[in-house]
């Protein structure tokens, strides 16, 4: 197929060349990615071709549902509405810099600079890493903070198996038991003491 281009004018023609390299183009971020209300949108100053071009206040179109704020040095890809090379959004960001590298084909993983993530891997596993705190809300409240490995639940808790602790227990209420407590082998309810004459003390339980 060929075109005839010969009833458009150089500048024409000059146009729509400009606007066809403006439709799409890389960039990179020099400021971190801010918040601005009148925009009701994060934006961003971006350099493009070179930074021969600069723009400030450039807005990111995001995912519902989806929120970030890339940081300076970040590379994005730059919409420019109908050829603009002033009406400008951001329409994809990527940070080679945290970018994981350890994905399998079909896993996701959501991450940020500080090396936290949440990792949707094979075999139905997922994985959260944080480098200092992580909290689960519920309706509003805070349900389990872990810190540091210590689990925190703020709320009624029902353990439907057996549990285990490899350590020390303390308990600031009372504990009731519906059937036995035994301690090294000795059970709290049927245990027996001996006394070798009355009003002596007796044997310790056994």
């Amino acid at each position: 197929m060929s075109y005839d281009f010969s009833d458009h004018s150089r500048d024409k023609i000059n146009t729509l060349t400009e606007q066809s390299i403006q439709f799409i183009k890389p960039a990179r971020f020099l400021k971190h990615t801010a918040w601005k209300e009148n925009y009701k949108s994060h934006v961003n100053q971006i350099s493009m071709f070179g930074n021969t071009m600069i723009r400030d206040d450039t807005r990111l179109m995001q995912h519902y549902g989806f929120t970030s704020a890339p940081l300076a040095g970040a590379n994005a890809l730059v919409h420019g509405i109908m050829g603009s090379n002033s009406n400008n959004v951001i329409t994809g960001t990527h940070d080679e810099r945290y970018t994981p590298r350890d994905l399998q084909p079909g896993e996701v993983v959501l991450f940020d600079y500080q090396g936290q993530s949440i990792e949707l891997r094979h075999n139905q596993t997922i994985n959260i890493s944080s480098m200092m705190t992580t909290t689960i809300n519920v309706d509003g409240k805070n349900q389990i903070t872990i810190t540091d490995g210590l689990v925190h639940i703020t709320g009624n808790a029902t353990i439907d198996h057996d549990v285990e602790i490899d350590g020390n227990l303390h308990v600031k209420g009372n504990v009731t038991c519906d059937s036995d407590v035994t301690a090294s082998g000795i059970s709290l309810k049927s245990h027996k003491h001996t006394s070798g004459a009355q009003g002596s003390p007796t044997s310790p339980p056994q």
